[in-house]
């Protein structure tokens, strides 16, 4: 799921808007929210999804006033939004990729599955915006500010980052994980949760008691790794390598593993409840204490060798 764009994210404005309007409810009044839910799910399913509208400026927007501007999914590639106020405009699953936002303002935006891929953000300010499952990857981010930026499962492959980006420790801890890998490196008791870190290369590293729980980690390589006590609750690893990994007392519930590899891996005391483990390969594994209970092992190979139906 993270790096590719989330199909749930067109209701992100919706559940947001939600969740604020629950939020102000008087205390013990939060049962209210239920026949709001309840009009929501309707709206959802009878209306059309609401797009944006592209604006008259393209593709020369240079400094143009868009603050609040309603652009969900509108192609916006290649277009000059320098020094532009872009502030708290909705641009969920925009296309903006390869555009020149340099000094834009982008705080509080709603970027929700945005492509800015190859975009130029250099001293762009993206304090407070909402990035959740967008395409950063090649965008140039020198000087920009990312504080109080929701990066989960932003895609960061290929960025540009200087000393001057403001960006979390955590965040910039995954741009480089990603970009640099930190294969034999000491990661123990890291907060990655929800970090996007996709094909990463992470072999060999101490991960021990790391918090990975839903971080994306569909296709790195974890072979050798020390995730001993680790949180990977929820966790994306999809193809995934963890051959000879050390995974011994991990909670792995509702982690998707499938096609994972986890040939020679300990799995000692491991809990997997609600594990996808769909054509995993645990050849060798040490499974010895762990919990499988509802676990899916369609197609698994286990560790005698024997191909779960």
């Amino acid at each position: 799921m993270q790096g590719d764009r989330n199909p749930l994210s067109a209701l992100v404005p919706v559940l947001a808007g939600l969740r604020s309007l629950i939020q102000a409810l008087p205390e013990g009044r939060t049962v209210l929210a239920l026949p709001i839910l309840a009009l929501a799910c309707l709206a959802l399913t009878a209306c059309p999804p609401v797009t944006g509208t592209p604006p008259e400026c393209l593709p020369h927007c240079r400094g143009a006033d868009l603050k609040e501007a309603m652009l969900v999914e509108v192609d916006l590639e290649d277009a000059d939004f320098r020094e532009a106020d872009l502030s708290e405009a909705s641009l969920h699953q925009a296309s903006l990729a390869g555009s020149d936002l340099w000094g834009a303002d982008l705080s509080r935006a709603g970027l929700e599955a945005a492509d800015l891929s190859g975009a130029d953000l250099t001293r762009a300010s993206l304090n407070g915006a909402r990035l959740r499952w967008a395409n950063l990857s090649n965008a140039r981010l020198q000087g920009a500010d990312l504080r109080d930026a929701d990066m989960a499962w932003t895609n960061l492959r290929g960025a540009v980052l200087d000393d001057e980006t403001q960006i979390a420790d955590k965040w910039r801890l995954a741009w480089d994980l990603v970009n640099h890998g930190a294969a034999g490196k000491s990661l123990q008791g890291v907060d990655l949760s929800q970090a996007g870190l996709r094909d990463s290369n992470l072999s060999g590293a101490d991960l021990s008691q790391a918090d990975l729980s839903r971080a994306g980690l569909n296709g790195s390589d974890l072979s050798g790794a020390d995730l001993s006590g680790a949180d990977l609750t929820e966790a994306y690893l999809r193809q995934a390598v963890l051959a000879q990994a050390t995974l011994s007392g991990a909670t792995l519930v509702g982690a998707d593993l499938t096609g994972a590899r986890l040939s020679h891996a300990n799995l000692q005391g491991a809990i997997l409840t609600g594990a996808d483990l769909s054509r995993a390969r645990l050849e060798g594994a040490d499974l010895t204490g762990a919990d499988l209970r509802d676990a899916t092992l369609t197609g698994a190979t286990m560790p005698d060798g024997e191909v779960h139906e």
